[in-house]
């Protein structure tokens, strides 16, 4: 117990529906995760572990929440966020209460480390992203619609960034690559150093694609993005991604390899030619190391400028930027 009166502790499936009054209470309906807003869903969530989370209560009321996301259930790591502090309870150091109960929680299942994504609405929370061992691994652009909070710190199109930031928990197991992709392998390279992981590298050859392409693909409707994820990469994959992005027409699309796929060269050139740029480095995301890349839908100057708060953010962005520009996404950089 605080001396504010607040409590934190482990998240119930008793506090599921507090939780989506919580959600309903501070973003109507805006929020960009669906399940939180459905009882039912929460409970399953949690139930299968693949929720994780905390909550805040002052007075016995549900004022805050905090969460673990198990998106694959071979992975060592996790993502983190959902963050939501009821407005009367803000300005009481509640989210570094969270946080801390939320690291241990990762501790105790298991993981090694987690991802989190601080918007760029929040430098607070930016610069506490790499203030205790975490790392900026990559920037997400138009990520989400703003809330009403924070339009500010919007593009003009009303869209918010987020960095991405990789936070270890425990000694990460040793993993060995086959090859690093010939477009990034400095550049990846330099973000092992930088993240201290045990990785040992191959110089096995990229392959041609061949075969068929194995991907899933959902569409998140009410912040208008689409996140693939490429199982295996065949001669269509530019033909099958490609479609997903006419049949939803999002406004920005993210792509998930694993950073050493038997073909990773030609996929990376088959998405260039679709758009398609840096994003994010996320260690041990699926049970492999994860490269995620990015397409903004009618990509402008603007969307190149999100606020942020750390050095090593604005390095990335410089890097992405030229990615970019590379590809003609945009104007050759001038950073």
């Amino acid at each position: 117990m605080s001396s504010s009166g607040i409590s934190i502790r482990p998240m119930t499936t008793e506090d599921c529906a507090s939780v989506v009054g919580l959600i309903r209470n501070c973003y109507g309906d805006s929020y960009g995760v669906d399940y939180f807003y459905h009882v039912d869903d929460l409970i399953a969530k949690l139930a299968s572990g693949q929720l994780r989370s905390v909550v805040a209560l002052k007075n016995g009321q549900v004022v805050g929440h905090m969460a673990l996301l198990l998106l694959h259930p071979q992975a060592r790591v996790c993502e983190a966020g959902n963050t939501v502090i009821c407005h009367t309870a803000r300005n009481e150091g509640l989210m570094m209460q969270l946080a801390q109960q939320l690291h241990e929680l990762a501790i105790e299942a298991g993981f090694v480390g987690y991802i989190h994504y601080p918007t760029t609405a929040h430098p607070i929370m930016q610069k506490t992203s790499v203030d205790y061992g975490g790392v900026e691994t990559g920037i997400m652009l138009r990520y989400s619609a703003a809330q009403s909070d924070y339009p500010q710190s919007a593009t003009s199109d009303g869209r918010l960034a987020t960095t991405v930031a990789y936070q270890p928990v425990s000694d990460a197991p040793v993993r060995e690559l086959s090859r690093l992709p010939e477009r990034y392998a400095t550049f990846i390279g330099d973000r092992y150093q930088q993240l201290d992981l045990p990785r040992q590298f191959g110089s096995q050859p990229s392959l041609p694609l061949a075969g068929d392409t194995n991907l899933t693909a959902s569409f998140n409707q009410r912040w208008q993005y689409l996140q693939i994820t490429v199982e295996r990469a065949g001669e269509n994959l530019a033909n099958e991604v490609a479609a997903l992005i006419i049949q939803y027409r999002p406004c920005v699309s993210y792509i998930d390899l694993a950073v050493d796929a038997n073909a990773i060269d030609r996929t990376l050139e088959s998405l260039n030619e679709l758009g398609f740029f840096y994003a994010a480095l996320l260690p041990d995301f699926a049970g492999v190391d994860i490269l995620r890349l990015q397409k903004l839908t009618d990509a402008s100057e603007a969307d190149f400028h999100p606020n942020l708060a750390n050095d090593s953010a604005h390095h990335l962005l410089a890097f992405i930027r030229n990615d970019a520009s590379s590809i003609g996404v945009l104007q050759p950089s001038h950073l």
